[in-house]
């Protein structure tokens, strides 16, 4: 028999029957129930985010057109844009221009629609078609001009005709009384055929020349223009 207590004697207490729960909870006991709500509203909440993101990929696929760059993607750059224009065709003069007559046309043919100065330097494009010409100040039978362009200026070349050699040699010398003091003279050719006659007023020069002798061509040829050594050249280039 072992020793004796001292303490007093304490009678065991009973949790009261008609008191309610505890309010703690035993360590020893998980509030299991309150988990698998929880659990389930976050896996509900993932389930709804998951099939609206999946229902977005899907929408997205159907209306969308995915293209790689290519050779005409917009993205490329494009050569700017150069805006041509056009220039207007230089006027073309005809040879030969309204009225002409047969004499005129001849003339016209025989001179050519291009002449290059003897030395080779200027060309010179008929500028004014060949036209018979009413007004003449000579007592000509007909009278044929025309008007060629160079860069060395504008000359114009005329044609007298007249019914006989006679008749172009009084009118040649009627001519070349009105025109001032010569200023070289000679024949009209190389064959030592014909007479030519040069002026200089001024800044114009003048050149009258005519063949006389077999009555084939009772003519007076004349050209005018600015430049004294090109109208040379061009009258030395001429078949007339």
């Amino acid at each position: 028999q072992g020793p004796s207590s001292d303490l007093p004697d304490v009678e065991p207490q009973e949790w009261p029957v008609d008191a309610g729960p505890s309010p703690y909870v035993d360590a020893a006991t998980p509030a299991s129930g309150s988990y698998r709500v929880l659990t389930a509203v976050i896996f509900a909440v993932l389930v709804l985010l998951l099939a609206g993101a999946i229902a977005a990929v899907v929408y997205l696929a159907g209306h969308t057109t995915f293209s790689l760059p290519g050779a005409d993607s917009a993205s490329d750059p494009q050569p700017a844009a150069v805006e041509v224009t056009e220039e207007a065709p230089a006027e073309v003069v005809p040879l030969i221009g309204e009225p002409c007559s047969d004499f005129c046309t001849d003339i016209g043919s025989r001179a050519g629609e291009v002449v290059v100065g003897a030395d080779g330097g200027s060309a010179w494009q008929v500028s004014r078609s060949w036209e018979t010409t009413e007004l003449s100040d000579l007592p000509a039978e007909e009278t044929a001009e025309a008007s060629y362009d160079a860069d060395a200026g504008t000359l114009s070349y005329t044609v007298w005709r007249f019914a006989d050699d006679a008749s172009a040699q009084a009118a040649y010398d009627q001519l070349n009384s009105g025109l001032g003091e010569v200023a070289y003279s000679g024949p009209a050719f190389k064959d030592g055929t014909g007479d030519q006659r040069a002026y200089i007023d001024g800044g114009i020069q003048t050149i009258v020349w005519l063949v006389v002798g077999d009555e084939s061509r009772p003519w007076i040829m004349r050209v005018q223009g600015p430049d004294v050594s090109e109208l040379e050249q061009f009258y030395l280039a001429l078949p007339l």
